[in-house]
């Protein structure tokens, strides 16, 4: 057998795979529809003009990128959620909420061929356009973890924070916003020691510099938002706070306090402005799912309008249900396979109503013996034969 290669950062779903994809996916839909989410399905081909005001030049280096018959510069889709805006701010009415899934694929260019990202990713989520508020994060909080759940997955954890509360902070210390960005993923990275030299280096000292290095052990439950606001007595700092708050109050009622932890050190970059989440999978530390408030994207597309969502990340999400022995070994076999002498109207009406049952029923293109032998082998449990437009029981097949 010939082998083929695949180019790196590109995987095939073998039929098993997608079987537990479709199922995985179709649980995830029906969560986001009886929330009243409507899915869209935004075109893989976008122009690159479209996405050159939104994205920074590391964001637009990192998209696939190819030329029409006419010479426009294309680009596979880079992130839905920009595709989203685009649509929003084209053909949707912004005078009421909209509430958006979706389940795609997106392409992300990657140089560097040691790189264990896939190119090619599969995402299932959601957007809530419009006015919502703390009200719109908890009900983002809420569908995460009801979807995480309805695909089967036990053992995960949804960490929150505030992008809003870093910035606040950093305007209450007259941080700019070019030391902001570089303080930003040092403490997102838990790197205490690159944030204390830069802290130095930009002669922030004595309580501020302790703020800034106190974020990123704060983590864990409601106590954590009291110690934040030791820190940061600001109205923005308060705000931001308050809102974590409301999810926290809100996971509580619903009996999933143990599914949320407040992580203050999270710092998102790119365009995020308010709640940031980051689903985690504990078995394996794998991150499966990201989002979180970006009230400014819209006026990168001429719109103005509050935002937040999700994204789930599929092949992560279907290895974290394996890790735990969630996922199905191989497909069920079918109910039922037959052989036939010639297509006959027997055939298409008995078949044709065991189809409608929802049975799966297969046909061969062999003799008998070869039928009972398939049968078998695939744990299907009958078998028939139409011969001279009449139907017989061939075998009753496996144990």
């Amino acid at each position: 057998m010939k082998s083929y290669r695949l180019p790196f950062g590109v995987q095939d779903y073998m039929p098993d795979e997608c079987a537990n994809k479709e199922l995985a996916e179709g649980r995830l839909a029906a969560v986001f529809r009886g929330r009243g989410y409507e899915r869209v399905a935004p075109g893989t081909l976008e122009f690159y003009d479209a996405f050159a005001d939104a994205l920074g030049r590391g964001g637009l280096n990192k998209m696939f990128k190819l030329t029409d018959s006419d010479g426009s510069l294309l680009v596979l889709r880079p992130d839905i959620t920009l595709q989203i805006m685009r649509i929003a701010a084209s053909k949707l009415d912004l005078s009421e909420p909209n509430r958006l899934y979706y389940i795609e694929n997106s392409f992300e260019y990657l140089s560097d061929n040691s790189s264990a990202r896939s190119r090619e990713f599969s995402q299932a989520g959601v957007e809530l356009l419009g006015e919502s508020g703390a009200g719109g994060d908890v009900e983002t909080v809420l569908t995460a973890i009801e979807a995480l759940e309805s695909t089967g997955l036990k053992n995960f954890l949804l960490d929150v924070g505030s992008v809003e509360f870093f910035r606040s902070l950093c305007e209450e210390f007259s941080i700019p916003d070019a030391l902001a960005a570089r303080f930003a993923p040092l403490i997102d990275n838990k790197d205490l020691t690159g944030l204390e030299s830069a802290l130095s280096g930009a002669n922030v000292t004595g309580a501020r510099a302790e703020a800034f290095l106190a974020l990123p052990s704060l983590y864990g439950g409601a106590e954590v938002l009291g110690g934040a606001a030791k820190i940061c007595g600001g109205k923005g700092c308060e705000n931001a706070l308050n809102k974590l708050s409301a999810v926290l109050d809100a996971a509580k009622i619903c009996g999933r306090a143990s599914r949320v932890a407040v992580d203050l050190g999270m710092q998102k970059g790119g365009y995020y402005t308010g709640l940031v989440i980051r689903g985690v999978a504990r078995g394996s530390g794998v991150t499966i799912l990201d989002g979180g408030r970006y009230d400014a994207l819209g006026n990168k597309f001429g719109i103005q309008t509050e935002a937040v969502g999700f994204a789930i990340g599929t092949r992560r999400l279907l290895n974290a249900l394996d890790n735990e022995g969630s996922t199905a070994k191989g497909l069920a076999p079918c109910d039922a396979a037959y052989v036939s002498d010639g297509f006959s109207p027997a055939e298409n009406a008995e078949v044709g109503r065991m189809r409608a049952r929802g049975e799966r029923v297969v046909k061969l293109f062999c003799g008998e013996e070869r039928l009972i032998k398939y049968c078998a082998a695939r744990g299907i449990k009958r078998a028939f034969v139409f011969t001279d437009g009449k139907m017989r029981e061939a075998v009753k097949c496996g144990k």
